[in-house]
């Protein structure tokens, strides 16, 4: 876990986990977040083993409410062999929006730009569950409220 200060704004903090251990040993070190509590926390995770968005999950509960993402999960992590890259952006947008959180992005012109980076990079591998199976029909994000009750 790599803990960060912006000493600038001493606003943000960000915690970036490596997916490449068990889940359970993935979510202690969320709770180190009341540690440094005001501050906002935001994460950074990669979806080596699909468990980036298991990862945000739990930070979500520890109070994170600011996370990294990658359209299609391009990317990856030099200090991490085998890392798959990141977690897909679409996925990420998804799954808040179907918890309640407004994430101000709009799914379907977020779908449309991935197919836009597929034209013009043909032979990089995309990845996300969202793009496999596409959108729910019907869907709509449950308020936040509603998602509580």
């Amino acid at each position: 876990m790599i803990y960060h200060v912006d000493r600038n704004t001493k606003q943000a903090l960000r915690c970036a986990f490596v997916c490449a251990a068990m889940l359970g040993s993935a979510i202690v070190p969320h709770r180190a977040f009341a540690d440094v509590a005001p501050l906002p926390v935001s994460g950074h995770f990669h979806d080596t083993r699909r468990l980036g968005l298991a990862n945000v999950l739990a930070a979500l509960n520890a109070g994170a409410r600011t996370f990294d993402a990658s359209l299609g999960g391009l990317g990856g992590c030099p200090y991490a062999p085998g890392a798959t890259g990141n977690i897909v952006t679409e996925d990420l947008a998804f799954m808040l929006e179907a918890m309640g959180f407004e994430t101000g992005i709009d799914l379907d012109r977020l779908i449309a730009v991935r197919e836009l980076v597929h034209q013009a990079l043909p032979n990089v591998i995309q990845h996300g569950a969202i793009a496999k199976a596409g959108l729910p029909k019907n869907f709509r994000p449950v308020p936040l409220a509603q998602a509580a009750e």
